[in-house]
């Protein structure tokens, strides 16, 4: 494995995290 690979790794999981997040910050509303 790059250590390239090993830092966007944790980049896109988080910006999922974050859509997931936004996603259900607005269904809430």
């Amino acid at each position: 494995l790059d250590s390239n690979k090993l830092q966007t790794l944790p980049v896109g999981v988080f910006s999922q995290l974050r859509e997931l997040e936004t996603l259900s910050l607005l269904g809430s509303s």
